[in-house]
């Protein structure tokens, strides 16, 4: 599993299951609604991605 969170969402990929989560941490603190497939969860996909490949390589924030 990988995963990076910013102030407001979690997005974690999982390894071998070819899945990922995204959650909104202030407005679902629960982390009990995925965004992974809604409109809002969409237009932040690339950018949490981004993010996370960052992380992977060793690039600061």
């Amino acid at each position: 599993m990988n995963a990076v969170r910013t102030e407001r969402y979690k997005y974690i990929e999982y390894k071998g299951k070819e899945s990922t989560d995204l959650f909104d941490i202030i407005n679902d603190p629960n982390e009990k609604r995925n965004l992974i497939n809604t409109a809002e969860g969409q237009k932040l996909i690339p950018e949490l991605k981004k993010m996370l490949e960052d992380l992977k390589e060793g690039k600061a924030l």
